[in-house]
């Protein structure tokens, strides 16, 4: 069973391949982000060709589970944070800084150093490396905590789930994989639970500075100069955008755009933006915050530009028509656009990151990252059609228009 190779000539092109781009790459100086993704697509091919496929079956079943749980018991044990002070430490040390069995220390390291989260240095002998460094950091720590206790536990639920819906996709948070898991749905928990919130919040601000920044994906300035803004037009609404973390970068980068910007979300989050910081670092900026529920009638009508950052990924098409309604209501036709910063995922060839983020969007809040046919599907019936779909490294952006 799972003894079968991948023919000679599949493992030969499969390594051709990879070495052509990565003969590029360097060519190229390492240019884009795109380039990393392609190579190491290319590299992933290449290892499955040259494995059984019990070799994968092992890695699909054991690795992703094990190593998750490994990095949780390293982080509760204490054991990274004594790897972060130290060039290197050694099971002794870590069981004598932080208690424990030095047995249980050694098999957890194990599994951390053979994934490369963590270094061997020598016999029971330990360090930190880049990518251990990169999950502890704030934000993306959180996001990896969210994903070991509540979106893996979704996800052992999700067959049931679908059995009992007869695979049909949910409609409402309210009876989606989320709810059938902890009783009740993702936005309302969070609603419910303040420490939660907190440490989403966190993982989202990096999770969207990970996707690549808005500001670096449209060409604000030439598309702005050519509608002669003045400073009482209304340049950007954002809506649900939080602290106005999006519009603040926007802003920053181009600072001559004339014309008011304001950022939209519910009235505890706009009175929260109101007593922090960031509502004293936006008035230098001129933003406006507004308190205002994106399924209703929107208030802002004829602004240049309505803004939707990782939104519409939240929610099934029904609830995204009745966004998208109420935005068309508000546009002056042939004036007003609205940009989406959303995935527009492949309709074949899709990375396996991608598709996971899908998957993990069904389970967490029933939402859909969509491919460019699905959004155009999802446009037309809200009466808007894509103009455009611009990029910059990962970031990407929808540039739409009404469609009469």
């Amino acid at each position: 069973m799972g003894s079968k190779l991948t023919s000679k000539q599949e493992v030969l092109q499969a390594i051709q391949t990879a070495q052509a781009l990565a003969q590029g790459y360097i060519k190229s100086g390492f240019a884009t982000q795109e380039d990393r993704y392609e190579l190491s697509t290319a590299a992933m091919d290449m290892t499955n060709a040259c494995q059984l496929p019990i070799d994968i079956a092992v890695r699909v079943i054991l690795e992703g589970p094990c190593v998750s749980a490994a990095l949780r018991v390293a982080i509760a044990g204490g054991w990274t944070d004594v790897l972060k002070e130290r060039e290197s430490t050694t099971a002794d040390e870590l069981v004598e800084r932080c208690g424990g069995d030095k047995s249980v220390v050694v098999r957890i390291m194990r599994v951390l150093t053979a994934s490369k989260i963590a270094r061997e240095g020598g016999f029971q002998t330990y360090a930190s490396t880049d990518v251990m460094n990169t999950l502890l950091q704030p934000g993306i720590v959180d996001m990896f905590n969210h994903s070991t206790d509540t979106v893996t536990a979704i996800l052992s639920k999700l067959p049931l789930y679908l059995t009992n819906t007869s695979f049909t996709e949910p409609t409402t948070q309210g009876t989606g994989p989320h709810a059938f898991t902890f009783g009740a749905p993702f936005w309302k928990r969070l609603s419910a639970e303040p420490l939660l919130a907190e440490a989403f919040n966190r993982g989202m601000t990096v999770s969207h500075t990970a996707r690549g920044l808005p500001a670096e994906c449209f060409p604000f300035s030439t598309e702005t100069a050519a509608l002669n803004l003045s400073p009482q037009d209304v340049f950007l609404v954002d809506i649900g955008g939080g602290m106005g973390h999006q519009t603040r970068l926007i802003q920053q980068k181009f600072p001559s755009i004339p014309g008011r910007a304001i950022v939209q979300d519910l009235p505890h989050v706009v009175a929260h933006a109101s007593s922090q910081q960031e509502q004293q670092e936006t008035q230098t900026t001129g933003i406006e915050f507004q308190a205002h529920d994106m399924f209703a009638p929107q208030p802002v009508h004829g602004a240049a530009f309505y803004f939707l950052s990782a939104i519409l990924h939240d929610w099934t098409d029904g609830p995204c028509l009745e966004i998208l309604g109420h935005v068309r209501g508000a546009m002056r036709k042939g004036y007003s656009r609205v940009l989406v910063a959303d995935w527009v995922l492949p309709d074949q060839g899709a990375r396996l990151a991608d598709a996971c983020q899908d998957l993990w969007m069904l389970a967490d809040v029933c939402g859909k990252e969509r491919t460019k046919s699905e959004w155009e599907h999802l446009l037309t019936q809200a009466g808007l059609k894509i103009k455009e779909i611009h990029r910059a490294g990962v970031a990407q952006m929808l540039e739409i228009e009404t469609s009469e």
